[in-house]
């Protein structure tokens, strides 16, 4: 399903009302996303659900046998960055989670998310702002897959819609500047 984006048409993503029916784009990852290096950049919006809900919002995720990399609204109301592997040491789980307050954020409003990781550190950025940085202990194994709009939309509990334009994987981490000149050059044209 598409619809104007950022840029040409963007892709809707989540899932229908009744769960029947999922949207996403999902690839292969070999050779293209990098469980030790690499960075995602995308715009998105929400078309029927507000930050202030309280539930999950998928909007890209990517998996292996032992490798998660999750990019999703969470109810606090904050964009999370998980990445790490999916084996659990002592009944925990051992994957690193980054937070970034949305709270400003509005239904149909466009906005710009950036992860990066590498050299054992990951890094949000909301809108060309880094929001949080922090060690990375545990990499991930290799991902297999990964998708715009998760993988399993219709799995999580009242996903609902969002919007995902301009998907960029990157084999490297991008620099704050590099951040900051996606972002802006995303703005001009949404200002258009």
């Amino acid at each position: 399903a598409l619809q104007p984006g950022v840029s040409g048409k963007a892709a809707e993503v989540g899932a229908s009302e009744d769960r029947k029916q999922e949207f996403n784009v999902v690839y292969p990852a070999k050779n293209v996303l990098s469980a030790q290096k690499g960075s995602v950049s995308f715009w998105c919006k929400s078309l029927n659900w507000d930050t202030a809900d309280k539930d999950y919002h998928v909007l890209f995720r990517a998996r292996g046998g032992d490798a998660e990399l999750l990019i999703y609204k969470v109810p606090d109301p904050m964009i999370s960055f998980l990445i790490g592997p999916l084996r659990s040491e002592n009944g925990k789980k051992i994957w690193t989670e980054l937070r970034g307050k949305v709270t400003s954020w509005k239904r149909d409003e466009w906005h710009f998310v950036t992860v990066t990781w590498g050299d054992g550190k990951g890094t949000l950025y909301l809108d060309g702002k880094s929001v949080c940085r922090r060690e990375i202990p545990n990499m991930p194994g290799e991902f297999i897959r990964f998708g715009a709009g998760g993988l399993y939309p219709a799995r999580w509990p009242k996903s609902g819609k969002s919007m995902i334009d301009e998907l960029k994987i990157y084999d490297r981490v991008l620099t704050p500047e590099e951040v900051v000149a996606e972002y802006a050059s995303g703005a001009k044209l949404i200002k258009k």
